[in-house]
């Protein structure tokens, strides 16, 4: 894949159901691919796509990110079509992914089903299939974005309005010491959050908090079908 140099930062070429768009490559983040707010709008995505409800989808220095998570039919990169995706809509006026001069961002939570190989000298990207080929990570299904805090417990960064978290009455601020009978420090904050990615709709879970509440969460599908 040929790319181009955005302030060091390679961008190519690809296709979103058919749709051209240029596509910066961030190693950096755990989104598989996250679709700037102007691509959006102009290509009218918000209404031809079944979006998942505003919540924080990722986290950096500045704090989190709000997007709404959808599911791509194709994403072509090249010869390589990569199908049922589920990516994240920015629909913001500000930061970096309401950047118009490009159109999405591909992070790893796709790469990571690559052997990925950047050449500088002749800009260009040699995407290798993995062991294990891609794999869809899914979305969460309680409705709320944990970080690990100090204290080995997880902190309730944001919960998503009407999700099943908010309204089992998860709050911001609240501190979970474990999930479904185990300790946090059982695993790591990415299994955690893998893990809220694979629950059983319908299946309720417990969460106990730090200061001695219990709270039953009954996950569910966020992404309404079509």
């Amino acid at each position: 894949l040929p790319f181009v140099l955005d302030e060091r930062i390679p961008v190519i070429e690809g296709q979103l159901d058919g749709l051209p768009l240029r596509i910066s490559i961030d190693t950096g983040s755990r989104a598989a691919l996250t679709v700037h707010s102007p691509f959006a709008r102009r290509q009218r995505l918000e209404q031809q796509k079944a979006l998942a409800a505003p919540a924080i989808n990722g986290w950096g220095v500045g704090g989190g990110l709000t997007s709404q998570a959808f599911r791509i039919d194709r994403l072509q990169l090249g010869a390589i079509a990569i199908d049922g995706v589920t990516a994240d809509m920015y629909l913001g006026d500000k930061g970096a992914f309401a950047n118009d001069e490009t159109d999405a961002n591909l992070g790893s939570g796709l790469l990571k089903a690559f052997v990925a190989t950047f050449d500088y000298a002749r800009q260009s990207l040699t995407l290798a299939p993995g062991p294990d080929g891609y794999q869809d990570d899914g979305y969460d299904r309680i409705g709320a974005w944990l970080n690990l805090a100090d204290d080995d417990t997880l902190e309730v960064a944001a919960v998503t309005v009407d999700g099943p978290a908010d309204q089992a009455g998860l709050k911001p601020g609240d501190h979970i010491t474990a999930l479904a009978d185990q300790p946090v420090g059982s695993r790591s904050l990415a299994d955690w959050r893998a893990w809220s990615r694979q629950l059983a709709p319908g299946v309720a879970v417990q969460l106990v908090l730090a200061d001695g509440r219990s709270l039953s969460v009954v996950p569910r599908v966020l992404i309404p079908a079509r």
